[in-house]
């Protein structure tokens, strides 16, 4: 098959219904993914069929004019892809950014970083080169989903090159099969640079995270070519056209059975091993099918995706995309501020504004200058009170938007004021272990077991994370000779060896406090080997978690369990149901207590559940 010499005449009709619906539901995965990852877990598979779908309507796009005049004209191609993409991001960056100077200023550390990222569609390399530390974590980055836009960016860059070289082939076989080649060969490479310990280079890479773009591009040169035989009027040669009728009768079912297998993954996936070493290509091929089975003639799937809202969600997609996220962070500050913590709330509260701020967006920014570049910010011939009126709104819009930014940009601050807590506690910290050293340091000899009493400060020793940390002085006021070590970005697995030192140097006390929720997953295994370490006579008293992270509420559902399975000698402490009663006590990242009322209320929890235990014979 080679490629017909181009027409006027070929490649106007068509046009592919159902596009706008598919967007729209990886879209809903996308969002409820970022909102509650727990709910669904693999719903980042909307990401790859955004992708898929990106690289078949814009090489779909660039085809339709080579095969009318054998040119993409470049210019045109460019100024659509800026007018499409700059727009709207250039007012949602300092507008959010502007909100949260208002909101809380803990979200703008490292705006300056992020804007400059974003706006240039680099964010994705940003993060991969300059990696995330542990404070970028624990303070959410209002700006980080923009990586996708900087990957789709690049992907349009690259995408003309790509589809012109392969235009001088003369053969749409050759292109189509160079492109899937191009896409394993993606899809392989993020198999083989897959890093348990830091999926960021592999997910937000443009190299690795290619794959379903260059498929989605391989659909279009498929259809393209079809199409452009048809209607030259050229007749199939019989394989062909008996491949043709065969997939008009099973296109919709095979479409729709794609769609239940991305539910599926969108449900059952995680980010683990396999989602980046085959999960993610899968992902990938079905979107592929999904959009064939979809797109054909008479196929029933059109009816599905052309429901409201989906398509509708589709069709404004990027908008709902742009604003989603830091408008749910800011949501989220707002909430704890006003003492509730209702993640639902939260998420109709974020998604009415979203849909808000993106009609606005398109209606007064978008449309506008899609239309008529920069000058459709200026009232068009013939003047109208309406044209004026939307004049002097897009204006009022962009000014307040780029002024507020950059009072937020000037005025950001360097570090969260959970991260000045944080290094404040650890210096008080250092200076009081060096000042009691020799006193923490005699052993303590291990009380008679009867019935268990009440412990002594002297009786206990407390391993934990920041926000034990955040509480020190506290528990030590609580329980005095206490002996404490927490220490920030601590995880349990470093509770073993610590136990193991304590130990050692004849410090290890009946009592022992665990606080290891914050920065990673608990397993039972864990639990098991910790108890193995420092025997049954001791006293394991465990607190669970408080935050937006999705492996806290997993983990406390393991250390509740664990504790129900050993209560003889086992202390289970619902932090997370106590400082969840007083969230204005928490600085802005929802983690961490304030000094004061604050961290008094983890040792007040563990206390009351101590109590509760011996209260119950134990």
């Amino acid at each position: 098959m080679t490629q017909d010499t181009p027409r006027k005449q070929a490649a106007t009709r068509w046009r592919f219904p159902g596009i706008d619906g598919i967007k729209g539901l990886a879209l809903l995965a996308i969002v409820v993914y970022h909102y509650n990852s727990l709910m669904l877990s693999g719903g980042f598979v909307g990401v790859d069929v955004f992708l898929t779908v990106s690289g078949f309507l814009i090489t779909l796009s660039m085809l339709k004019r080579l095969y009318a005049d054998g040119r993409i004209g470049w210019v045109d191609y460019c100024t659509h892809r800026l007018r499409r993409l700059y727009p709207a991001l250039v007012v949602m960056v300092p507008a959010v950014t502007a909100a949260a100077a208002f909101i809380q200023t803990d979200l703008l550390v490292g705006i300056r970083k992020q804007a400059t990222a974003a706006l240039t569609f680099i964010y994705n390399w940003t993060t991969i080169t300059s990696g995330a530390s542990y404070f970028d974590t624990m303070n959410p980055q209002m700006l980080k989903h923009l990586w996708f836009i900087a990957l789709l960016a690049q992907l349009y860059i690259a995408a003309p090159i790509l589809t012109r070289l392969l235009w001088k082939t003369r053969h749409p076989a050759i292109a189509v099969l160079a492109l899937t080649a191009l896409s394993a060969a993606s899809f392989i490479w993020m198999g083989h640079l897959y890093n348990p310990d830091d999926v960021t280079r592999v997910y937000e890479g443009t190299d690795t995270h290619a794959g379903g773009f260059l498929l989605g591009m391989a659909l279009a040169w498929s259809i393209c070519a079809y199409r452009n035989h048809t209607d030259t009027g050229r007749s199939h040669n019989t394989i062909v056209s008996t491949l043709i009728r065969g997939w008009r009768h099973i296109a919709a079912y095979t479409g729709f059975i794609a769609m239940l297998a991305l539910i599926i993954l969108a449900v059952r996936l995680k980010q683990d091993a396999f989602a980046f070493q085959g999960g993610i290509a899968t992902a990938s091929v079905l979107a592929v099918l999904l959009i064939a089975g979809t797109i054909t003639g008479d196929s029933w799937m059109q009816g599905l995706f052309a429901m409201h809202p989906i398509a509708s969600i589709g069709r404004y997609s990027y908008g709902i995309y742009l604003w989603h996220w830091p408008l749910w962070l800011l949501a989220g500050v707002q909430m704890r501020a006003w003492g509730m913590n209702r993640p639902l709330l939260v998420a109709a509260a974020a998604l009415t504004i979203t849909a808000l701020t993106t009609a606005i967006s398109h209606l007064i920014i978008e449309q506008p200058i899609a239309r008529n570049g920069l000058s459709g910010f200026l009232p068009q011939a013939p003047f109208t009170t309406r044209g004026i009126i939307r004049c002097i709104a897009s204006l009022t819009v962009v000014v307040m938007a780029l002024a507020g930014g950059a009072f937020a940009w000037r005025n950001a601050p360097a570090k969260t004021s959970t991260q000045i807590a944080l290094e404040r506690m650890e210096r008080m910290s250092a200076q009081h272990a060096r000042m009691n050293g020799e006193i923490a340091r005699r052993p303590v000899p291990k009380p008679k077991r009867a019935a268990h009493t009440f412990p002594t400060g002297d009786q206990m020793v407390a391993i934990g994370d920041s926000v034990m940390d955040m509480s020190t002085p506290e528990i030590e006021n609580r329980f005095p000779g206490i002996l404490v070590d927490a220490k920030t970005n601590r995880a349990i697995t470093e509770a073993g060896p610590m136990i193991s030192q304590f130990q050692a140097e004849g410090r290890m006390r009946p009592w022992l406090v665990l606080g290891l929720v914050t920065n990673s997953i608990v397993t039972a295994d864990e639990l098991d080997q910790i108890r193995a370490q420092v025997g049954p006579a001791t006293v394991m008293v465990l607190v669970n978690g408080h935050g937006p992270d999705s492996w806290i509420p997993q983990s406390n559902d393991v250390i509740r369990a664990w504790a129900q399975a050993h209560p003889e000698n086992t202390v289970y402490v619902d932090w997370d149901a106590a400082i969840s009663r007083h969230l204005d006590l928490l600085y802005s990242d929802g983690v961490h207590p304030k000094e004061g009322a604050g961290g008094d209320i983890y040792p007040q929890a563990i206390q009351q559940a101590i109590r509760d235990w011996i209260a119950q014979g134990y």
